[in-house]
Formats: structure tokens, sequence, C-alpha cells
């Protein structure tokens, strides 16, 4: 689980970049959906998720994500 974190983490942060720093995805988001946008678990979204809030690089919605800053 911890090795696979790092990867998602890019993965969602990868979505943001090319999605002008938002996305309608939340903890929240139906498997399905988690699935189909980042071939991940919804799980391991949330991991990743959370690994990127703790980071202080995402900001968590109601509505969706918003990328803070962007990874130096």
């Amino acid at each position: 689980k911890e090795f696979m974190m790092h990867p998602d983490s890019q993965t969602i942060l990868r979505y943001l970049e090319n999605h002008r720093g938002t996305m309608r995805f939340t903890d929240d988001s139906s498997p399905e959906d988690i699935q189909l946008a980042f071939h991940m678990s919804k799980g391991a979204f949330k991991r990743a998720l959370g690994t990127l809030y703790k980071s202080g690089l995402v900001e968590l919605g109601e509505e969706g994500t918003t990328l803070k800053k962007k990874m130096e």
C-alpha cells in the first residue's frame, strides 16, 4: 500500500495540472468514477488524496479538489 502511494499521488497531481488545477473528484466520489478517471481503487485514491492534502498541495471541498501549489 505505502509503495503505491507516491505514484498514485503523482497521478492525481498530473490530472490536476492538466485540468487547470481543479477536479470534481473528492473522497466521496464513486469507486466507478475514480476507477475510470485514475485507474485505481477508491481506497488508493483516498490514500493518495490524503497524502497530497497533508503535504499542503491540495484543498479539499464539497464540490471538488483544487491544486494549491505545484510540486517543485
